[in-house]
This record gives C-alpha cells, sequence and structure tokens, in this order.
C-alpha cells in the first residue's frame, strides 16, 4: 500500500458548545494529533449548525481513514484467496476503484 497523502487517521469530530454564548455552537473535525481539517460554528438555527444529519456525516467522515484502510486489507485479502485463473468480482473490482478514488488516483 502506497503512503497516505491525506491526514492520517484516527479523526475524530467534537461537537463543542462555546461557554461565551449558550445559543452559539462549534464543530470541529480533528485529524491526527489535533490537526483541524474542518470547523464551522453557528447557533443552533444556523444553517452551519449540524443536525442529526450533519452528526451522522461528521461520522462518517471521521470514520474515513479506518474505512480505508479496512477496504484496502479486504481488497488484498480477496487477491491472495483468488484463484490462479479466476476472475476477480465485482465487488472486488469495485473496492479498487473506490480506493483509488479515495486516494485521488484516477484510472
Amino acid at each position: 500500500m502506497s503512503a497516505a497523502k491525506h491526514t492520517p487517521g484516527p479523526w475524530y469530530w467534537s461537537n463543542e458548545y462555546l461557554t461565551s454564548d449558550n445559543e452559539r455552537n462549534t464543530w470541529t473535525l480533528l485529524g491526527f494529533g489535533g490537526y483541524g481539517i474542518l470547523s464551522c460554528d453557528g447557533d443552533a438555527n444556523s444553517p452551519h449548525s449540524l443536525g442529526a444529519s450533519g452528526e451522522a456525516n461528521a461520522s462518517l467522515i471521521a470514520a474515513a481513514p479506518e474505512l480505508l484502510e479496512a477496504l484496502e486489507r479486504l481488497s488484498a485479502q480477496c487477491e491472495r484467496l483468488r484463484l490462479p485463473g479466476w476472475a476477480m468480482s465485482d465487488a472486488e473490482r469495485n473496492a479498487l476503484e473506490v480506493i483509488a478514488r479515495a486516494k485521488g488516483v484516477t484510472q
């Protein structure tokens, strides 16, 4: 596997309410060593507030490095277990396409 160009994981996100103003909140997606990847702030009614779908999106984004690593490991396992002369499955081919897109590699 090639070296990652993205901020290494694990990533996590936090949704912290500012103590100076209870109506404002801030959320930040943080990466390795506290390196900020994405941040946003606004009040609870702001288009910038997370809401339920935003929290789900933040969780998905935070899991991205682990998802990529898991997909790479599964893909490598499929390759090792495929019998000589057998065709690659559609699922394996799709996994390789998704890995390439995640790494910014065009095919």
